[in-house]
């Protein structure tokens, strides 16, 4: 499994509420950010700006993701390593499941 997110990209991801249930994350990046290859659990996730991100799994296949403003997405448990591919950086929260 690769590393957690925060331990990797502590520059992106900040634990804002943690408890037995779940563990919620600020995620931030400017245009350009990136972080290296890392796993989530199942979680939620929910913009809170426009973002768009280049994703790369382990075996190396990537996805873009983009994501409007507002857009509350779920994602199955997921080791990825991104890249902030939009012009105006983005923020969401992550909720990620116990």
């Amino acid at each position: 499994m690769a590393g957690d997110a925060v331990q990797v990209a502590p520059h992106v991801y900040k634990v804002v509420l943690e408890n037995d249930h779940v563990r919620v994350l600020d995620t931030r990046a400017e245009p350009g950010g990136t972080s290296d290859m890392h796993g989530h659990p199942n979680m939620v996730g929910y913009a809170i700006t426009d973002h768009t991100w280049d994703l790369t799994g382990p075996d190396g296949t990537t996805v873009l993701v983009a994501v409007k403003a507002g857009e509350t997405f779920y994602l199955d448990a997921v080791e990825h390593a991104a890249k902030d591919v939009g012009t105006g950086g983005s923020h969401a929260l992550l909720i990620e499941l116990k």
